[in-house]
Order: structure tokens, then C-alpha cells, then sequence
């Protein structure tokens, strides 16, 4: 109705994450089903693709906007502003603001990488919903050219909440190490019947991380003693570090260490 395409980019936007949420809902459907005999690790890692296709959804969002943009200065028009779409972005701002602090808190208190990516993708929209007011109440002061400026910046937040959704779930698909290392040499040196510990490594999701590493202890040890160590050391690095679901353990004799 007012021909702003700063408000068609805010609605656009909007709508990509109505297609985003319905991907986030089947990832974490998924995502929550049990280990079965086709998925020993479990299905979390689904989550982290249904990640991927929200930074898709935003990714091909930021290029139409953009197209729009472009095709706005080329030729341009004056937008027709009236109280009444000033009032719908200030709604729009109030739901969005509710929505980014809610998902955000929610994520954290249950380490959900889908919850946190999408609040991430809402609170761009939260930038992009104030950048379309600045440039609504400019072009009611005569500067018409605000519109296919916010258009860009609209672009520009959409495009960065893409590129940190896609890396975050890219790190993860590809079996980036975590920073928890150093935390699980400080557990191992705890037990004086570890001689020597090494390949020590991580992999997972921050929130779901498994371990696995090799421990050099007395050949004279029983097999039932190592045993007992291999589990002390496993509740201890479980107990320690939370975030750890799966620890292995590669027992070795000190002296044949290769």
C-alpha cells in the first residue's frame, strides 16, 4: 500500500522465518528420536542440518531483497507513509523483541542449536524492523532515498545472521574439535595410575561432545583393574564436563607405546 520496499523487505523477511520455524520444528522432531540401529550417535546432528536450511532460507532471502533494492534505485519512487504503517512496525518491533529474548533463553537452558539460530534470525529482525522505522519517519521528512537504504542494511543483517548460522553448522557437520581439551588432561592427571595419556580427541556438538583418547598405564595392571580405571576415568570426565555424553578409552601398556 505505501510502495516502500524497506517495509516488503521487513515482510519478506518475516515470512522466510515462517518457512525457517516449520524447518526448525521437523529438525528438532527428528533430532529427539532415540539411538537406533541405524543411528548409533543418535539423530542430533539433523538439528544442525535443519540449521543449515534456515542460513539457506535467509541466504536466498538477502539475494531477492537485494535484487529489489537494485531495481528500487533504478527506478525509484516516493512512498506514501502513513500512521498506520508506522504503528504496524512498531508492533512488529514489540513481537520481535519478545520472541529474540524468549528462543535465546530457551536455548541456552536447553543447549538447542536450532532455538539459538533462530533467535538469531529474529533478532535481525529486530535491526531490520528499527531500520525500516529511521527510514520510514525520513522519508516523511523528504528524503525518499532512506527507503532502498534501509532495503540494503535489511540485506546486510539478514546476510550476517546467515553467514553465522551456516559456519556455527558447518563447524559442527564437519567434526570440528571442541575447546575442551586442555579440561580433559587436567581430569586425566588425576589419576597416578595413568603413566601417560595422548590422541586425545573431540568431536560433536558443544552441547553433546564425545571424547575419546589413549591412556599408557604398569603392564603389570589386571585387565580387571583397567577395567575399574577406564570407568573411574570416564564418570570423572562426565561428571566435570557436562556437556560430555561419550567417553572411550584405548588402555595401553606404558612401554609399548608407538
Amino acid at each position: 500500500m505505501t510502495g516502500a520496499s524497506s517495509i516488503m523487505a521487513d515482510g519478506f523477511h518475516s515470512l522466510s522465518d515462517t518457512g525457517s520455524n516449520i524447518v526448525g520444528l521437523i529438525g528438532i522432531t527428528v533430532a529427539a528420536r532415540p539411538r537406533d540401529d541405524s543411528h548409533h550417535y543418535g539423530h542430533r546432528k539433523f538439528e544442525t542440518i535443519a540449521s543449515m536450511v534456515i542460513a539457506m532460507f535467509l541466504g536466498i532471502a538477502s539475494f531477492e531483497l537485494l535484487r529489489g533494492a537494485v531495481d528500487r534505485f533504478l527506478h525509484p519512487i516516493v512512498p506514501q507513509i502513513s500512521n498506520l504503517s508506522i504503528g504496524i512496525m512498531l508492533a512488529t518491533l514489540a513481537i520481535n523483541i519478545v520472541v529474540t529474548l524468549y528462543e535465546r533463553k530457551r536455548g541456552r537452558e536447553l543447549g538447542s542449536e536450532i532455538l539459538t539460530a533462530d533467535s538469531q534470525h529474529t533478532q535481525s529482525d529486530v535491526l531490520t524492523t528499527i531500520s525500516v522505522l529511521i527510514a520510514l519517519i525520513a522519508i516523511r521528512a523528504g528524503y525518499p532515498v532512506m527507503d532502498t537504504i534501509a532495503t540494503l542494511v535489511i540485506v546486510g543483517f539478514i546476510g550476517f545472521a546467515a553467514f553465522r548460522i551456516f559456519w556455527a553448522s558447518a563447524t559442527i557437520l564437519g567434526d570440528a574439535s571442541l575447546p575442551i581439551v586442555h579440561e580433559v588432561e587436567r581430569i586425566i592427571r588425576e589419576f597416578p595410575e595413568v603413566h601417560d595419556y595422548h590422541n586425545i580427541r573431540t568431536l560433536g556438538h558443544p552441547e553433546e561432545a564425545r571424547v575419546d583418547l589413549h591412556v599408557g598405564v604398569d603392564p603389570k595392571l589386571s585387565t580387571s583393574e583397567c577395567h575399574d580405571l577406564t570407568h573411574r576415568i570416564q564418570d570423572k570426565i562426565q561428571k566435570d564436563i557436562p556437556s560430555v555424553k561419550e567417553v572411550l578409552i584405548h588402555v595401553e601398556p606404558e612401554t609399548d607405546r608407538c
